[in-house]
């Protein structure tokens, strides 16, 4: 799956050995709220991992206003648990 890079909307850039769309889940929105897809890169960062969030609408996921979120970004200490390696 290659989403992300420039004029994509999508924060960051595919590089070999993230795996971006090794994970993918989707997560139910509230009555009303369209569901949001979680999709994880596992590899990124030299295998500490990320997640991104896209945002749902009723025709499916939008890449504008898309998230990204790792370890480091949360405030906890980077280590090679490859986060985001299981989201559902």
């Amino acid at each position: 799956m290659r989403v992300r890079g420039q004029g994509v909307n999508v924060p960051g850039v595919d590089e070999q050995g993230d795996a971006f769309g090794g994970e993918v889940h989707v997560v139910a929105g509230a009555k009303g709220v369209p569901a949001t897809p979680a999709v994880a890169a596992p590899g990124e960062n030299t295998d500490q991992g990320s997640v991104w969030l896209f945002k749902g609408s009723g025709t499916g996921p939008v890449t504008k206003g898309s998230v990204s979120f790792g370890e480091a970004s949360l405030g906890v200490t980077p280590s090679a648990v490859r986060f985001g390696n299981w989201l559902g």
